[in-house]
This record gives C-alpha cells, sequence and structure tokens, in this order.
C-alpha cells in the first residue's frame, strides 16, 4: 500500500504538492510555498491625510508625493493658494484708496497706448472719458470681479501647466496621467505661494499706499530691481522680475514630484520638463511684454 501511494505523489513528494486553501499551521503558507513566505499580501501604504499633506509639502516634500501619487488629490493645495491669493488681492483693495488705484490703472492704460503712436489729443480725450467713467466710485460687483479674477487665473495657470507637464512627459516617451500633472503643479505651488502671501500681506499693513499701489515698493523676491527704467528695457525687466525666489523654489518641488510620479525618469529628465515648462511661461511674458512696450506681467 505505501508504494502505491509513493507512486501517485509527484517527485518532489508533498513539498511539490500545493493545495488550494491548506495551510502550513506552523508557517501560515498554503503547503507547497517555500518556507517564510507568506500567503497575505503586503499591506497598503498608509493614506495620508489633507493636514498631512499640507504640513508635508514643506516639510518632506519627496514623500508627500509618493503619497500623493498613491491617491492623487489637488483640489484643497489649489483651494488653499487661491485663497491665500484672493486674500492678497482684498488686502491691496482695502489699503490703497479707489483714486490712487484708478490713476495707476490709468497710467499702466496710457503708456501701451503710447507705445501704439497715442497722439497727445488723443490722450486728452480718453482722459476726459476714462474720469467720466470712473469718478463715480467703485461698485460692490467692480470689486467682486477683481477678487473673483485670482483664482480663475490661477485654475488657468494650473491646467496650461499640467497639460505641459503631460506633454514633457510624452515627449520622452513617459506616461503621466493629468490627475498627476495637476497634483504635481498645485502641490508644486503651495509652499511658495504661502509664504509669499503672507509676506505681501505684512507689507501692505506696514507700508503707505504710495509704496503699496502696483506692488512697486515692495519686496517680492526677485531681481527686477535692478533694472530701474523697465519700460526702456522690457525684456530684460521681465528676465530679471521672473529670476525669482519663490519661482524657484515651486521649480525645484515640480522636478521632484515630476521624478516621483514619472516611472522610468531620472532626476534630469524630470528637471528638464519642469525647467521647459517654466522657459516657456517666460517666453510667452516676454512676447506679451514686448507686444505692449511695458512690462504687464
Amino acid at each position: 500500500m505505501l508504494r502505491i501511494i509513493k507512486g501517485l505523489l509527484p517527485a518532489g513528494g508533498l513539498q511539490g504538492l500545493e493545495v488550494e486553501g491548506m495551510e502550513d499551521k506552523v508557517n501560515g503558507a498554503p503547503i507547497g510555498r517555500p518556507k517564510g513566505e507568506s500567503a497575505t499580501s503586503p499591506p497598503p501604504p498608509k493614506t495620508w491625510g489633507v493636514l498631512e499633506r499640507i504640513i508635508g509639502i514643506f516639510l518632506r516634500p519627496a514623500e508627500t508625493f509618493r503619497a500623493v501619487k498613491t491617491h492623487p488629490t489637488w483640489l484643497i493645495a489649489f483651494l488653499l493658494s487661491a485663497v491665500l491669493a484672493t486674500a492678497v488681492q482684498f488686502v491691496y483693495l482695502v489699503r490703497v484708496p479707489y483714486p490712487m488705484r484708478r490713476e495707476a490703472d490709468f497710467e499702466r492704460i496710457v503708456k501701451i497706448a503710447r507705445k501704439s503712436g497715442m497722439s497727445p489729443q488723443d490722450e486728452q480725450e480718453f482722459r476726459r472719458e476714462y474720469d467720466r467713467q470712473t469718478q463715480r466710485g467703485e461698485t460692490w460687483l467692480q470689486k467682486l470681479v477683481g477678487l473673483v479674477y485670482v483664482p480663475i487665473n490661477l485654475l488657468l495657470v494650473l491646467v496650461i501647466g499640467a497639460g505641459l507637464y503631460q506633454l514633457g512627459a510624452l515627449l520622452v516617451k513617459e506616461r503621466l496621467a493629468f490627475k498627476h500633472a495637476l497634483a504635481v503643479r498645485a502641490y508644486a505651488e503651495l509652499p511658495p505661494t504661502v509664504i509669499l502671501s503672507l509676506f505681501l500681506i505684512i507689507q501692505m499693513y506696514l507700508r503707505p499706499p504710495e509704496e503699496v499701489v502696483g506692488h512697486k515698493g515692495l519686496l517680492l523676491g526677485n531681481l527686477g530691481f535692478l533694472v530701474e527704467d523697465k519700460d526702456a528695457h522690457v525684456i530684460l525687466a521681465t528676465i530679471a522680475s521672473n529670476l525669482d525666489l519663490f519661482q524657484f523654489w515651486s521649480l525645484v518641488w515640480a522636478a521632484l514630484g515630476l521624478s516621483i510620479m514619472l516611472e522610468r525618469a531620472k532626476w534630469g529628465v524630470a528637471v528638464g520638463i519642469a525647467g521647459g515648462v517654466w522657459l516657456l511661461g517666460l517666453l510667452a511674458k516676454v512676447a506679451i511684454n514686448s507686444l505692449s512696450g511695458v512690462v504687464i506681467v
């Protein structure tokens, strides 16, 4: 009988026989698995909460981007940036009186018009019409439009930037989901936006309105102050204004996020994608300012 049983077993004996659902009481693994190998899969990675991600992007950006890769969400990060940027605009409207802002807007419009060949007579006529339409004061609707414009503009920049990240990944034959690109852009922009917004709000309360209007007297972290006559050197002033500490902070974070989101990309490839998108933005600003003849973006 023993010979018959041995003849029915596979060549490896009981070790080569794997019975589905049967477990070894010692190893906790199905019979036939190597000793020490568990049948259970490893536990899923811990899901980071919203607050953990917000704090983590400042202190542990690499770990935060890994958590974002597992569960890609971008809305909370974007909303926080949008709220703070809108708060900056609100404080600007409160701190700078309407007549002062109105005059600054007129000067900016006239500068562009002069570059296009506006005659002194046309300028005087425009001045009368501008005063007639704006001297009645600022309505609540005008203030609301100015505030709503901020998050809409930020959302547009976010979507365009994420699309360009996705295009850059495609050019290097990598796959990047749009939701991952949105998350990288939103979280990379969050730390510099928070710090810069708080910095601007504090400055606007510490300085007189004459220095705040048009953000002319505020320290913004870029090299724009080195170009005194910006209207005479539009291209140079645009480049200097975009050599910005906060932009470079966002650029490094974006490259880090892309290097984690892309499966096979090296750090240099991620830097190339993030830097290429930043360079495209700079070229667009140079083109707009060159056509207008003044620094407006």
